[in-house]
């Protein structure tokens, strides 16, 4: 029994050393924290800017909320903190994808456990994609439709929730596409364990591939069933969470579980899709898969070990970049968020690096030179934001229009019981990465004080302010 653990580390040291004879080249690392880069909230947002470009992310995610960015029943929505972090993002080598979810306003959903994800209302919720595909046209290239919809705390009634999806889903696609053509539009964001096997519950989540086997109207044998119409996408967004056991383990009870470890069980769900003409991609291809949200607890009663989380972290995505098909790996959170349980990230809120983030920094950049992931290259230029939203975040609308820390992987949008939860981001010590936007100051190190520099007054000329940090002077 003791020789597992040895046997477990020397399989996932070979695997970082392995050469890659089938991977799919050009992974873009992708980084999320709401409450560091687009809302200010917590952690100083230039280290987290600066954190992302040092790990080569080309990607930052947002999870928006629609109840947050509503202004009323009107159908007028709030953008301006959003518009910010892209910007932002963009002068640090990033581009932006937007995850649209509930909540809903009051008058497009159900109350469910005090929730507003109950039914909701898929004409209205097409509406507002519209109007988000119509403001960040040009600007925001990727849109995911809900979050996490095989989960109960994110759209009820759960058995429903298939088919609630498919018509949110069907209305999201045909919202954005007259809009913004080019633009993807990812289905799924699912997570990626739950149910019971052998009389264990493992999550409170639907089991993903049953639940993706529903929403495609196919029977246990990937046979078309009933009168659905094929669905099109741009690929498949999955949050591949597991905290028990090594990325390169390659097993994970219950066949319809898809985590890290048999991450290929997905792929092979998609390409029957794709056979039987259920789900694929415009062209009849399987769907690529799109790794959404992932990361690794530091406190709480599932937190891993310092020393596992700095082996696993840049396993995990080895094991990813590795995987035919896979377009996007994320961390979830930059900093450590300490008014959640969801505890995943790379740096403390004092801006200290954890030994993850070192682990990970040391992966990114081998694997940009070896052409595994796509480089940062800097600075990207976007067409600007449109002339009625403020540059200064002083009018940006509700800081609550983007999800908290560790409010997308792990369970109810404002607090709840959690299944997998969300994780984390970096910390860039003097030197890494790709540099910063000329202005924006500092090599991303942590100060010798262990303090971030949350107290330096703004400039005061400044580009892109994220809460009171500048973070483009």
């Amino acid at each position: 029994m003791r020789l597992w653990p040895l046997l477990a580390i020397t399989v996932g040291a070979l695997l970082l050393l392995a050469p890659v004879a089938h991977a799919a080249r050009g992974m873009e690392v992708a980084i999320s924290d709401e409450d560091a880069m687009v809302s200010g909230k917590a952690g100083n947002a230039l280290l987290a800017y600066q954190t992302a470009q040092a790990l080569n992310a080309t990607r930052m995610r947002i999870l928006v909320q629609w109840s947050g960015v509503a202004a009323g029943d009107g159908g007028a929505y709030e953008w301006g903190a959003i518009d910010n972090a892209i910007d932002a993002a963009a002068l640090y080598g990033m581009r932006t994808q937007l995850d649209l979810t509930g909540p809903a306003p009051a008058n497009a959903a159900g109350l469910y456990k005090g929730l507003r994800i109950r039914r909701p209302n898929p004409t209205l919720y097409g509406d507002f994609v519209r109007a988000a595909a119509e403001h960040f046209k040009g600007r925001v290239d990727r849109y995911s439709i809900w979050n996490e919809p095989n989960y109960p705390a994110w759209l009820a009634p759960q058995r429903q929730s298939p088919a609630l999806y498919r018509k949110l889903y069907v209305a999201g696609y045909r919202a954005v596409k007259p809009v913004d053509p080019k633009a993807q539009v990812l289905i799924g964001e699912t997570v990626p364990y739950g149910g019971k096997v052998k009389g264990k519950r493992l999550g409170l989540a639907t089991p993903p591939l049953a639940w993706l086997r529903d929403l495609a109207c196919v029977d246990a044998r990937y046979r078309r069933i009933g009168r659905c119409r094929p669905l099109k996408a741009d690929g498949y967004a999955h949050h591949p969470y597991e905290f028990t056991t090594a990325p390169t383990a390659r097993r994970f009870p219950g066949a319809d579980n898809a985590p890290i470890q048999t991450l290929g069980r997905l792929r092979a769900a998609l390409r029957k899709l794709a056979r039987a003409r259920a789900l694929s991609a415009a062209d009849g291809r399987p769907l690529d898969i799109y790794l959404t949200e992932s990361g690794y607890f530091v406190t709480g009663h599932r937190k891993v070990r310092a020393s596992q989380r700095a082996r696993w972290l840049p396993e995990q995505f080895q094991v990813a970049a590795r995987q035919p098909g896979v377009k996007e790996m994320l961390q979830y959170n930059v900093f450590v968020p300490t008014t959640t349980t969801f505890t995943t990230g790379l740096l403390t809120l004092a801006g200290a690096p954890l030994p993850e983030y070192k682990s990970l920094l040391s992966w990114t950049q081998g694997a940009a030179k070896r052409g595994l992931i796509k480089p940062n290259t800097g600075p990207i230029v976007l067409p600007p934001r449109p002339s009625a939203t403020p540059l200064d975040g002083t009018s940006t609308g509700p800081q609550s229009g983007v999800t908290p820390s560790g409010g997308g992987g792990a369970g109810a949008p404002s607090g709840g019981t959690a299944a997998p939860p969300s994780g984390g981001g970096g910390q860039p010590p003097p030197g890494s990465g790709g540099g910063t936007p000329s202005g924006a100051g500092g090599s991303g190190a942590p100060p010798q004080s262990g303090n971030p520099p949350t107290t330096t007054p703004p400039p005061a000329s400044c580009k892109v302010m994220i809460g009171s940090i500048c973070v483009v002077p």
